[in-house]
Parts: C-alpha cells; structure tokens; sequence
C-alpha cells in the first residue's frame, strides 16, 4: 500500500485498531495521513482526547515520531476512542478543550433535537389515531341510527 502525504505540520491519523492495557492504558493502533506524531502532542479523536504519551512501532519498539503510512501504537487517550476515528493533533491544550466541548455541545443539540423530533411524532400519531377512534365512533352511531328506524 503506498500512502503519501506532507509530513511536516500536524498529524492525522486513522485508528484501526484499540486495546487496553493494565500497565500502557488505552492503546492504539493508527495509520498517520499526513504531519508528523510525536510524544507531547495533543490530539482529538471524536469525544476522546489526550496527549501522546509514547509511540510505538509494530514490534513494540519505542519511537521518537511518526512516518506517513507506517502503522504506530500510541498511548495517552482519556478513554476508549472508536475504530475509524480520525486522530487529529492540534497545537495546545486550550484547542483540544474547546474541540472537545464543541462537539460535545453539537452531539448534545442533536441529541435534543431528535428527542423532540420523535416526541413530535409520537404526538401526531396519537392525533390521528383519535381522530379514527372519533370518526369510527360516529359511523357507529350513524349505523346504530340506521338500524333503529
């Protein structure tokens, strides 16, 4: 596989494998896209966050940074990231927090808003199920009617 990209600015990576270890923590395996990984940096991975604590490569093998395309082990996320997740490094803690908080915050709208969306339809289907009862009831009555005469 020959997967090229700039090296040098942030790094970006996609997670294709997670793990839990008792002494490293959550560990995981990435492919970098572009920009360089290196232990200190700080990065986002959906609601996930941290610091890259250390890399290691496919042996085990300690590393200083990253190379484009090479698949690298980190440590350092505050909990359990997603398979397919993008790992995006940004420049200070202050960014990671306030990317974190936003997506949190958009999840939570839409999270709300799906909430009301199924309330709303929850109320329509009711209306319309009275409005058969009635109109049910009202034949009913017009039969009976009929009957009676």
């Amino acid at each position: 596989m020959d997967i090229r990209g700039d090296p040098s600015g942030l790094g970006e990576a996609t997670i294709i494998e997670v793990r839990t270890d008792r002494m490293k923590g959550t560990i995981a395996t990435v492919i970098p896209r572009c920009g360089t990984i290196k232990p200190g940096d700080y990065f986002v991975c959906g609601y996930t966050f941290g610091e890259v604590t250390k890399i290691y490569d496919y042996k085990g093998d300690p590393l200083n940074e990253s190379r484009i395309g090479v698949p690298i082990e980190i440590c350092g996320f505050n909990s359990t990231p997603a398979v397919g997740d993008m790992v995006l490094c940004v420049p200070t803690i202050n960014h990671m927090r306030q990317v974190v908080a936003y997506r949190k915050e958009f999840h939570a709208k839409k999270d709300k808003d799906l909430y009301f969306k199924q309330e709303r339809d929850k109320e329509i289907e009711l209306i319309e199920q009275e409005k058969k009862d009635t109109i049910k009831a009202v034949e009913l009555g017009m039969e009976e009617q009929r009957y009676l005469e």
